[in-house]
């Protein structure tokens, strides 16, 4: 690598931070933070993860967008990755806490322009996703749905160590005001479907698309192949993933890619 490529690739500082979540100023979330240098401010994506996973995989799409001038925000939810507490102890509405927070922690930083927002939610970060985009419409214009799983509020109290035996037993997608959430959403959405999901049926991914009939744009893109876990770092389904994530964001926030 020459010294014009290299000066090319560094164009941000990647920072692993921490910030308290809603509730609890003592419970800090652990993330890693892009900030692009040059002329800000720039436009912003917070990623948020399924249950049991952790914000690792982001990493190099993170790396991608801060390259092209997208600041972003990779973060583990309490119970995953490197933040505190006990995933099986858990539930739904403490999400949303860290979901908030988490976001709130992005659109706050200085060199980040609050009114250009995208964030991507992976199967269970996707209802999350869709609550923050309706709690922050002025700045939420772009969202990423990979896998969305869905949940009625009846479920919103469950414990996750009992959540996937409730879950399996059926309907817990029904009636979820994810949906009428998502009726209101004007801007763009992309929601990305892994062909041989076993965990999350193509009615839920449909049912996501019907209801965001008032965005601007509306996207499907299947990955031939996958199940709804990509995979590692290095396989053919997750690399196609981050592709097709970075890409959508440069493309609905800058007007690239």
């Amino acid at each position: 690598m020459n010294k014009e490529e290299e000066s090319q690739l560094i164009k941000f500082v990647k920072k692993e931070v921490e910030f308290p979540t809603l509730g609890s100023e003592k419970l800090k979330l652990k993330g890693t933070l892009f900030l692009p240098e040059g002329k800000d401010p720039f436009p912003g994506v917070i990623f948020y993860h399924g249950s049991g996973s952790s914000r690792i995989g982001f990493l190099p799409i993170g790396e991608e967008l801060a390259q092209n001038e997208i600041a972003n925000l990779a973060f583990d939810f309490r119970g995953c990755g490197q933040s505190p507490e006990e995933l099986s102890g858990l539930c739904l509405s403490e999400r949303e806490f860290d979901a908030h927070s988490a976001l709130h922690f992005l659109i706050n930083q200085a060199k980040v322009d609050e009114k250009r927002i995208g964030i991507s939610g992976s199967s269970m970060g996707a209802p999350q996703t869709v609550l923050m985009a309706a709690l922050h419409k002025d700045s939420v214009s772009s969202l990423l749905l990979r896998a969305p799983a869905a949940y009625s509020d009846f479920y919103s109290g469950e414990r996750f160590g009992t959540y996937k035996q409730t879950y399996e037993r059926g309907g817990a997608w029904k009636n979820s005001i994810t949906f009428t959430y998502l009726t209101r959403f004007k801007g763009d959405i992309l929601i990305v479907e892994s062909e041989n999901d076993e965990i999350i049926p193509h009615y839920v991914v449909k049912r996501y698309l019907d209801n965001a009939k008032k965005a601007r744009t509306r996207e499907l893109h299947v990955i031939k192949g996958a199940t709804h876990n990509l995979g590692e770092a290095d396989s053919p389904f997750r690399q196609e993933f981050n592709k097709v994530a970075a890409n959508w964001f440069l493309r609905t926030l800058q007007g690239s890619g």
